[in-house]
C-alpha cells in the first residue's frame, strides 16, 4: 500500500518525517531519482489531527535471506511523533494499527532502534549484531572505477548491479533488488565510496580510514573472496571490518566483535535459533 494519493496528506506526511529529520524529505526526493521511491515502497499508519499528520510508523515489505531461507519481513520504519504532541498516544496507536496489519501478512517484523525500550512493550526483542575484524593484505588501487552518487550514469550502473546481484551472505542478508539499498545511500551523509572492481565484476561498498578497510557491502553476481577485494583496495590496507555477515567472503579469518554501530536490530516474531554472530548490512537496515 502506497503513501496517501492525497497530495495534501502525502505533503503532511512528509512534513513531520522532515521535522524530526531534517535530511529525510530530500533524501527520499535523491533515491526517487535514482529510481527508488519511499512514497511506493512504504505503507504509512498515520494519527491526523485536523487534517495534519502528527503520527508516522513506516511499514517496508523487505524480502531478505534468514539461515539460508529466502523470505518476506516486515520493516518497521520512520517511527515518530510531532514534538508538540508526545506522550499522547499517538504513536501507540499508529504502531498498534501497523502491527495488526503485519500479523496478517507476514511471520518477521523486524526495526532498528537507538531508544529500543520504546518498542519491547510492543513485542519486540533485541538481537545483537556484530562487526567481523581481522588481517588482509591489500594491494594496488588502480584496478577500480570510483562511483559518483551525483553523477546519473554512476548512478544508474548501481541500480543495474544491485538488481541481477546475489544475497551478501546466506546467513542473513537484504534481497530486495536494490530499491532499499538505494535509499539508505540516499539518507547516509557524507555516505560510503563506491567503487567497481571490472575484474571482479562487483561494486564495493566501503571506507578507508589509514590501514583499515570498512566493507559495508559487496554487489556481485557472485561473490568474490575478502581477499581478492582488499587486493584492489589500496597497498596501505592491513585489516578488514565487515559490517555484514562474512561467510560468502572465502576463507576470510574474520572474528566477530560487538558492532560499533548505534542503532539496535530488534525483531519480533520468527527468526533464526543459530546462535552464530550475524549482522544485516547497512544497505540492508530500514
Amino acid at each position: 500500500m502506497a503513501y496517501p494519493a492525497s497530495p495534501e496528506l502525502r505533503a503532511s506526511t512528509l512534513a513531520l518525517l522532515g521535522g524530526t529529520w531534517t535530511r529525510l524529505p530530500s533524501a527520499v526526493a535523491q533515491a526517487r531519482v535514482w529510481g527508488a521511491d519511499w512514497c511506493e515502497r512504504s505503507t504509512p499508519f498515520v494519527h491526523t489531527i485536523e487534517g495534519e499528520v502528527v503520527a508516522h510508523v513506516g511499514v517496508l515489505e523487505i524480502p531478505v535471506v534468514l539461515a539460508g531461507r529466502s523470505c518476506t519481513v516486515a520493516g518497521v520504519h520512520a517511527v515518530c511523533t510531532h514534538a508538540e504532541l508526545r506522550g499522547r498516544g499517538h504513536m501507540r496507536g499508529c504502531m498498534e494499527a501497523a502491527l495488526s496489519w503485519i500479523d496478517a501478512r507476514y511471520d518477521t517484523a523486524i526495526l532498528w532502534a537507538n531508544d529500543p525500550e520504546i518498542y519491547t512493550r510492543f513485542g519486540f526483542v533485541s538481537q545483537a549484531e556484530s562487526i567481523f575484524v581481522g588481517p588482509v593484505p591489500g594491494g594496488p588501487d588502480d584496478g577500480l572505477r570510483l562511483l559518483a552518487r551525483d553523477d546519473p550514469r554512476d548512478m544508474d550502473f548501481l541500480a543495474t548491479q544491485l538488481a541481477r546481484r546475489c544475497p551478501v551472505s546466506r546467513r542473513v542478508a537484504g534481497h530486495d533488488g536494490g530499491w532499499l539499498a538505494l535509499i539508505d545511500l540516499a539518507l547516509w551523509s557524507p555516505g560510503p565510496s563506491l567503487a567497481w572492481i571490472p575484474a571482479l565484476e562487483c561494486v564495493v561498498v566501503y571506507s578507508i580510514r589509514e590501514r583499515f578497510l570498512d566493507l559495508y557491502d559487496v554487489i556481485a553476481p557472485q561473490m568474490p573472496s575478502l581477499a581478492q577485494i582488499a587486493a584492489h583496495m589500496g597497498s596501505q590496507v592491513d585489516t578488514a571490518i565487515a559490517y555484514f555477515c562474512p561467510d560468502a567472503l572465502g576463507d576470510h579469518g574474520l572474528v566477530a566483535e560487538p558492532t560499533v554501530l548505534i542503532d539496535q536490530l530488534m525483531v519480533r516474531g520468527e527468526w533464526p535459533s543459530d546462535p552464530q554472530a550475524l549482522a544485516f548490512s547497512p544497505l540492508a537496515r530500514c
